[in-house]
């Protein structure tokens, strides 16, 4: 497991490329995170998919916890972004 980001000041989270101005970090509830889903010792666009899938059954499971899931193929390590916001959204870049 490799935890990219989880809570962040205001004042880090303006400094983040490519992050919100209103970002869930800010509000600590918010994680993104590279796991090695299939066991094979490397990140790739695979597990980020199964993380992504397994945060989907949680999310039916458990609607209390809905929230923003974001897909990141195309980074140097693919990696998920989870929330509990309250409502489903839902995005990959």
């Amino acid at each position: 497991v490799d935890v990219h980001s989880g809570f962040r000041t205001p004042l880090h989270n303006s400094g983040v490329e490519g992050s919100a101005f209103n970002s869930r970090h800010q509000y600590g509830d918010a994680l993104d995170v590279a796991i090695d889903a299939d066991g094979d010792a490397q990140f790739t666009q695979f597990d980020s998919r199964l993380v992504a899938l397994a945060a989907e059954m949680v999310e039916r499971r458990h609607p209390e916890l809905v929230g923003g899931l974001g897909i990141y193929l195309h980074a140097n390590e693919p990696y998920v972004h989870v929330d509990t916001r309250g409502r489903k959204a839902r995005w990959w870049r």
